[in-house]
């Protein structure tokens, strides 16, 4: 099984996201996770998150869907977030 990986980036607040992603927490079975990068402090904690939460090393995924609300503004290096998106195959909206 491979799963479908997204992040949906928000440029700013109050654009309806927390309402999207409650909407999506009742679809199918997801694993789903707001906003993490706001609590970590570094882009090497950020890369960290990411490959672990979106299971990138994982020889079978733990759900067929995994995905990610993150503020723009949060990211903390954006060349390297950038990379490690594309890397993974993660698409973003």
């Amino acid at each position: 099984m491979s799963a479908v990986r997204f992040m949906l980036l928000m440029p700013w607040g109050r654009v309806g996201s927390n309402l999207l992603f409650e909407i999506l927490r009742q679809s199918a079975p997801m694993k789903l996770a707001n906003e993490t990068f706001n609590r970590l402090r570094s882009a090497e904690e950020q890369a960290e998150w990411f490959r672990d939460f979106y299971e990138v090393d994982a020889a079978a995924p733990s759900r067929a869907f995994i995905g990610s609300k993150q503020a723009m503004m949060a990211v903390r290096d954006v060349p390297a977030t950038v990379a490690m998106l594309r890397g993974a195959g993660v698409r973003v909206v």
